[in-house]
């Protein structure tokens, strides 16, 4: 379900970017060409970040039941790397859905929109994710918990349910901010302007 959610507010978002009317089915019936491609490319995507990840955690364990305390270190660089990746791949969705790329491909592209730019792309990445889990965290737990507060059962499933909710609520301003910023590296960067990127887009729907 997500590749899908993830390719219609893309497709939403970049056509009111472009100062086009499109509504919710019009969305999601352009993107169904383009889901499997997404959703290959982000299995792909997927599985080369937690294999970095996982084979920096097991060998670093390794090393530190071996008595060592340099396992730590390959633990953070792993980490390093994996953050390094998830930076490159960040525009995956738009390359895919709005470009027509595919698989190794779109990865390539997502990294070359990036390059040059990474702290910039990076730094946005955390500042959304902190600012969404925030407020996920004030709204699900620090409300529903004041509102349970003199109740003898637990607010925690409540609280994990309200979580789900507000996550896919929040979900399109995510997709909007790395959207924007994937259109304004494209016009910086290759210098096209919008009535080009806009039969661009048409031309892979």
């Amino acid at each position: 379900i997500g590749p899908v959610l993830i390719a219609a507010m893309t497709m939403a978002i970049s056509e009111r970017f472009l100062n086009r009317d499109i509504g919710i089915i019009e969305a999601y019936k352009r993107i169904w060409k383009r889901f499997l491609p997404l959703l290959g490319t982000i299995i792909i995507t997927g599985l080369v970040i937690s294999s970095v990840l996982i084979a920096s955690s097991l060998f670093g364990l390794a090393i530190m039941m071996g008595g060592s305390s340099s396992g730590s270190i390959l633990v953070i660089i792993g980490g390093v790397l994996a953050a390094m990746l998830w930076t490159w791949y960040a525009f995956i969705p738009q390359t895919v859905v709005l470009e027509g790329e595919g698989g190794i491909s779109a990865m390539k592209r997502s990294k070359y929109l990036v390059k040059g730019d990474f702290l910039k792309v990076f730094i946005l990445l955390i500042l959304v994710l902190v600012a969404i889990a925030l407020i996920m965290e004030i709204i699900s737990f620090g409300i529903i918990k004041a509102l349970f507060f003199f109740s003898q059962h637990s607010a925690a499933p409540l609280a994990e349910g309200m979580s789900n909710v507000i996550s896919v609520l929040f979900e399109p301003f995510r997709i909007a901010a790395i959207t924007l910023l994937y259109y304004d590296l494209r016009i910086r960067k290759e210098g096209f302007d919008l009535e080009i990127m806009a039969e661009e887009l048409e031309a892979n729907i």
